[in-house]
């Protein structure tokens, strides 16, 4: 009989803690029921309904990569910015003659026509022109034009030197030689005898 008052001594308390929780549980489930069916009082919800954008993601081909993944472009050591760099300089080359004929040979009597000397390039330009030493009889040189006309006179192998002479008077030269042969001879007229009779 002890035994069966203990028990219930102690399971009556139980029961009615148990029985006190789920009232409380029922309560507030029936609570919250409540607050989400009214509307807050003072608040107004907007008469047209929200439009909502879905988003959709671009395929992997259209993705741009992420800017913190791209390494910064760096200008290479050894080029120069373009506002920083000038014009690019031409090296000044000395004053040459190109195409440089080393022999002239001309017929004497015969007019040689107009033979222009090769014209030089290089360095400061701005070129005169002259031949050197005296050239043969009959001959000209045209310093302006480059030009040797005339008819030779004398024959023989004459050695001759081309100068040319820039602005700053840096030069380029180069030696010829003008042959002058003595042409075809004339052929010797042929005599004619007659026999005569004696009278």
């Amino acid at each position: 009989m002890n035994a069966h008052a203990t028990r219930l001594r102690i399971v009556l308390p139980l029961t009615a803690v148990i029985a006190l929780l789920l009232a409380a549980v029922v309560a507030l489930i029936s609570f919250q029921s409540a607050s989400a069916s009214a509307s807050p009082q003072g608040l107004s919800l907007p008469e047209t309904p929200v439009s909502y954008i879905e988003l959709i993601p671009a395929p992997a081909s259209d993705r741009l990569p992420h800017p913190q993944l791209a390494p910064p472009e760096r200008p290479a050591p050894d080029s120069a910015p373009a506002s920083k760099q000038g014009p690019a300089l031409e090296p000044e080359l000395s004053p040459h003659l190109p195409d440089v004929a080393s022999r002239y040979v001309f017929d004497k009597g015969q007019h040689i026509g107009t033979q222009t000397l090769t014209e030089a390039a290089g360095g400061a330009g701005g070129f005169t022109y002259s031949l050197s030493p005296a050239l043969p009889d009959g001959l000209s040189f045209n310093p302006a034009t480059r030009a040797l006309t005339g008819t030779a006179s004398v024959a023989g192998e004459y050695a001759m030197t081309y100068t040319a002479t820039n602005e700053d008077g840096a030069e380029a030269s180069y030696d010829f030689a003008i042959a002058v042969q003595p042409g075809p001879q004339a052929a010797p007229q042929k005599v004619r005898l007659q026999a005569t009779q004696p009278d």
